[in-house]
């Protein structure tokens, strides 16, 4: 039997106690993505092409996208879902350590753990449940319930993607009100962390 008030007592308990490996690791990876990502952005932005007006008391620069700028772009989100792959299976390498009543340094959280399924894994998730959203969002609110631990069961049972989705799908079909009430908790805190000027988010 699984109680959700104490799993996320559990997890505060634990992040209170690795509280300097989980903020460092957390600040770490997210700096890198958005170097990555502003990097691949202002690429972009200087192959487009650029206009200013001025009337003398206001000033207005536009910008569009040429052929190259969507090239870099599209490599952008290529590079970004590699070194997005390899974040999480660090990451959450590093977590399941600490689930596993394991010692955790930040080098813990980069020791990647089958990181070509875990890229591959995400890929699927968000292809399934981008459609799901096209299809008036409902579908893919479902698709990202039921995909919700794939990431995770990809690590912990270095399986393959597909695997994991399947893992992830049961776990969630035989646990269906468990983990509804644990994925709505989950979404409050990270808006919550959001609302506390981002600091929060460090928490959640």
């Amino acid at each position: 039997p699984f109680s959700v008030g104490d799993g996320f007592s559990w997890a505060f308990n634990k992040f209170g106690k690795n509280v300097g490996p989980l903020i460092l690791a957390t600040l770490v990876f997210g700096l890198i993505l958005g170097v990555v990502s502003s990097l691949f952005q202002f690429i972009a932005a200087a192959l487009g092409d650029t206009s200013s007006i001025s009337d003398g008391d206001s000033f207005a620069v536009t910008s569009s996208y040429g052929v190259g700028s969507y090239l870099v772009m599209a490599l952008g989100y290529i590079v970004l879902a590699v070194l997005s792959g390899y974040v999480a299976a660090s990451y959450w390498n590093g977590i399941l350590q600490i689930a596993d009543g394991q010692h955790v340094t930040l080098g813990s959280f980069f020791q990647p753990r089958n990181v070509t399924n875990v890229i591959i894994a995400s890929i699927l998730v968000g292809i399934i449940t981008g459609i799901g959203s096209i299809l008036c969002v409902l579908p893919g609110l479902i698709a990202a319930l039921f995909l919700y631990f794939t990431t995770i069961a990809v690590v912990d049972r270095n399986a393959s993607a597909t695997e994991g989705m399947g893992l992830s799908f049961n776990l969630v079909k035989d646990n269906f009100g468990q983990t509804l009430l644990v994925w709505l908790l989950a979404i409050v805190i990270v808006l919550v962390g959001a609302i506390l000027c981002g600091v929060g988010l460090l928490v959640a």
